[in-house]
């Protein structure tokens, strides 16, 4: 049976995820170790090759590295993203990789990009009756979004997922966990609306307390 593979990777675990033909999803977390980076990333293909070795892969869809001013953090999560392809090419998988943007998979998970971690595991646990921890249950979502574009012919090369996003792509992304496009963007806007209120009241209080210490 041939699976879908969410990773969600990270600079000390790596959370993975599998949904079947039938939606049905199984995790875990490698722990990322090593005296050196040599050493840490032979661990982490190690593991990988060993973790897909005797399973048929459909389709890898991998959240996007971030930029951030962490340098290190960085430079060892694009490692590891290589590090990934090596274990993959090593096990001749040949399956199609999309990439998501984290935003992006919070957005179609939970309705709202920029949820918590703790929004996602909510929605993935309410899905599948599995309360996942952070990088299993991103890694989830992960898998699912790709679940939902199973019958798609997709590019054999690394694709992020924006590049082939359409209204019917989205629709059926979003139906994955329960929303709509409309849903989603009431959603949106009833947020925007709330921010404003509270800016407003913000910068109202404000000028109250200027006013005060002017009198």
């Amino acid at each position: 049976m041939s699976l879908v593979l969410g990773i969600d990777l990270g600079h000390s675990k790596t959370g993975i995820a599998f949904v079947d033909q039938s939606g049905n999803l199984k995790t875990q977390t490698l722990l990322l170790s090593g005296i050196t980076e040599r050493k840490l990333l032979a661990n982490f293909v190690l593991q990988v090759y060993n973790l897909l070795k005797n399973l048929e892969i459909a389709l890898v869809v991998l959240e996007q590295p971030l930029n951030t001013n962490y340098f290190n953090i960085t430079k060892q999560t694009l490692m590891l993203h290589g590090a990934l392809f090596t274990a993959l090419g090593t096990k001749n998988i040949g399956a199609p990789m999309l990439t998501v943007h984290a935003l992006t998979l919070k957005k179609f998970v939970t309705g709202y990009g920029r949820a918590t971690k703790a929004d996602v595991q909510r929605v993935i646990a309410a899905k599948t009756n599995h309360h996942l921890v952070n990088d299993e249950a991103d890694a989830a979502g992960l898998a699912f979004i790709g679940h939902a574009l199973r019958k798609l012919t997709l590019p054999k090369a690394e694709t992020p997922l924006k590049t082939i996003l359409t209204p019917e792509v989205e629709a059926l992304i979003y139906n994955q966990f329960g929303l709509t496009v409309e849903k989603v963007t009431k959603f949106s806007k009833d947020r925007l609306k709330a921010t404003n209120r509270k800016a407003y009241a913000k910068r109202k209080a404000q000028k109250e307390v200027d006013e005060c210490l002017m009198t």
